[in-house]
C-alpha cells in the first residue's frame, strides 16, 4: 500500500500541472497573504450563548494563538505533492506500527468502534480525556491511525467510529458516504458508556466524517455528548460540493469515484442487488462522484423508492448547522482540490455562535505537511491547538452540558497545564 500512495502521487503528475496552470496567477498573489486567517462571530454579540463564551475561552486558552501560522514543506507545496506526502505518510505510519494499536468493539452486524490500544493507552487514567475520531469517505481506522497516534501521546483516550461497509462487506443493504446520525448517536453512546469518567469528550471530523460530525451535532442541538469539535477539510453543501469536481479535477474524481465503486457496491452486490436492483445499476453507472451521491440514495435513506433531491434535503449537512451547540473549529484550505474554496462558508462562522473557521492558503486535502521533510502536520498542530485549549477551560466553565443545565454523565476534575 505504500508503494500505491508513492506511484499514485507520481501517477497525477502528468495531469497537475494542466490542472494547476490556470492558478498561477492566484498563487503569487497568495504569497502576500496571512497564511491563515480565523472568522468567527464576537461572543459579545452572543452574551447569553453558551457556546459563543464558551468558544472565546477556548480560543484566548490556545498556545500558539487561536490561527497559528502555516508554512507547508518547500518541496511539497504544490496540492497534489502535498496530497502525495500525506498519503505515503499516512501508509508509512501504518506499515510501520508495533504491536497491537487497534482493539475493535463491534455493536452491530453493521457497526463498529476501533480504540487505541497501545501501551500509552493502557496507562492512561479512567478520567482521561476521550477523542472520538469520523474517519474520511472511504477510510478505515488504519487511514486515522496518524491522528489516533498523536492523540494517544498528547494524552487523549482515542477510538475512530467506522462507518457502514468500510471494515467489512454490508450485512444488511444499507450504506451512506457521509455517515448516518442515528448510527453515530448509538455509536457514541458505546463511547461515553465504556469511559464515563472521561473528563471531557471531543469530536474530529475528517473530511467526509466532517458532514458526519456537522449533521449528528446539529440534529442532537444541546443533547449532544460532546464538548468541543474539530471538523477538517469539510465539503459543506454536498448538494453543490462535486458537481464541478470531474471539470477541475478530473482525476481527481475518478480515483474518488472508483474507490467508492470498488468499496461499497462491487463488494456488496448480491445483498444491494436484492434491495433495490435499479439503485444498484445507478451506481455502477454512475460518471462522476456527483452522480454516485444521488445514485446510493435508496442505500442511504433505507428506502427503494429515495431520489437524488432526497439525500441532498435530508443528509446534507448545512440543513443542520443551525442546531449547533457545541464549540467548532473548522480547518479548511483555499487550495484543496476535493473541497474546493469556492465551498468554504465563510458567513457561517461570522453568523453562527460557537463556530471558529480558520482558512488557510495552501493545505491541500488533509494533507497541511510541514517542517523541512515534511515530518510534521499542520492539522495536528492546529487542532490540538483547539482540543487542549478545551481541555484546560473545563475547570473555568464547566463542561458543555453542565452550560446548557443537563446533568453530565461523568466526573470533572481540575485540568492540569
Amino acid at each position: 500500500m505504500m508503494l500505491i500512495a508513492c506511484l499514485a502521487s507520481v501517477a497525477f503528475l502528468p495531469g497537475i500541472w494542466k490542472q494547476e496552470a490556470h492558478l498561477g496567477q492566484l498563487n503569487s498573489a497568495h504569497t502576500r497573504q496571512q497564511s491563515a486567517v480565523l472568522f468567527r462571530k464576537p461572543a459579545e454579540l452572543h452574551p447569553h450563548t453558551p457556546a459563543a463564551r464558551r468558544l472565546e475561552a477556548i480560543l484566548e486558552r490556545c498556545e500558539e494563538g487561536p490561527a497559528p501560522d502555516y508554512r507547508p514543506t518547500l518541496w511539497a507545496k504544490n496540492r497534489f505533492a502535498n496530497l502525495g506526502l500525506y498519503m505515503f505518510k499516512v501508509e508509512a505510519d501504518r506499515a510501520l506500527r508495533r504491536g497491537p494499536f487497534i482493539k475493535w468493539q463491534s455493536i452491530s452486524p453493521d457497526l463498529d468502534i476501533a480504540w487505541s490500544d497501545c501501551d500509552d493507552t493502557q496507562a492512561l487514567p479512567s478520567d482521561a480525556p476521550l477523542l472520538l475520531i469520523l474517519h474520511t469517505l472511504t477510510g478505515t481506522a488504519a487511514s486515522a491511525q496518524w491522528l489516533v497516534r498523536a492523540a494517544t501521546q498528547r494524552g487523549w483516550r482515542t477510538c475512530v467510529l467506522v462507518r457502514r461497509g468500510h471494515a467489512r462487506t454490508l450485512a444488511s443493504p444499507s450504506f451512506n458516504l457521509l455517515g448516518d446520525v442515528d448510527d453515530a448517536k448509538e455509536q457514541v453512546r458505546h463511547a461515553k458508556t465504556a469511559y464515563p469518567d472521561a473528563q471531557l469528550t471531543a469530536m474530529v471530523g475528517l473530511s467526509a466524517g466532517s458532514g458526519l460530525l456537522v449533521s449528528y451535532l446539529g440534529q442532537e442541538g444541546d443533547r449532544a455528548e460532546v464538548d468541543a469539535a474539530c471538523a477538517v477539510c469539510p465539503a459543506y453543501d454536498v448538494a453543490q460540493a462535486f458537481t464541478r469536481l470531474k471539470d477541475e479535477f478530473p482525476l481527481t474524481d475518478r480515483f474518488l469515484l472508483n474507490d467508492v465503486k470498488r468499496k461499497f457496491v462491487k463488494s456488496n452486490e448480491e445483498i444491494l442487488r436484492d434491495f433495490s436492483p435499479a439503485a444498484f445499476d445507478r451506481c455502477i453507472q454512475a460518471r462522476t462522484l456527483h452522480e454516485f451521491f444521488g445514485a446510493h440514495a435508496p442505500f442511504a435513506l433505507r428506502n427503494p423508492n429515495a431520489k437524488a433531491e432526497d439525500y441532498f434535503t435530508i443528509c446534507n449537512p448545512m440543513a443542520y448547522y443551525h442546531g449547533l451547540r457545541v464549540p467548532l473549529f473548522i480547518l479548511s484550505s483555499c487550495d484543496d482540490m476535493v473541497c474546493h474554496k469556492r465551498q468554504i462558508r465563510d458567513d457561517l462562522a461570522k453568523v453562527t455562535p460557537g463556530v471558529a473557521l480558520l482558512r488557510t492558503q495552501e493545505g491541500s486535502h488533509l494533507a497541511f505537511n510541514e517542517g523541512v521533510f515534511g515530518q510534521r502536520s499542520y492539522v495536528i498542530r492546529s487542532i490540538f491547538n483547539f482540543l487542549n485549549a478545551a481541555l484546560h477551560t473545563e475547570t473555568e466553565l464547566g463542561s458543555h452540558r453542565t452550560m446548557v443545565q443537563r446533568k453530565a454523565p461523568w466526573k470533572s476534575r481540575d485540568s492540569q497545564d
